[in-house]
């Protein structure tokens, strides 16, 4: 019974990090004029596209709407750490 442990390094680490507050800037420069109703519409909108581009049958509808709700309480998040 073999398995492979795949493990990231420090600088993996490091990067990753560098990439999602690099990715946090751009989505906050992007909603920083938007009510938190537009916000909500705008997640409406990505999750009715994330289920158009999906093959018929290919994700369960469990994590496309996982995907949309994760990417929703993100935006959501750091819109309210934004307007403090």
């Amino acid at each position: 019974m073999r398995y492979n442990v795949i493990t990231l390094t420090k600088e993996g680490t490091l990067t990753i990090k560098q990439m999602l507050s690099t990715i946090n800037e751009i989505e906050q420069t992007m909603i920083k004029d938007f009510s938190q109703e537009e916000v909500n519409q705008l997640n409406d909108f990505f999750n009715g596209i994330i289920y158009n581009l999906q093959p018929e049958g290919s994700l369960e509808e469990l994590q496309k709407e996982e995907y949309g709700n994760m990417y929703a309480e993100s935006i959501e998040v750091n819109h309210k750490n934004d307007n403090r």
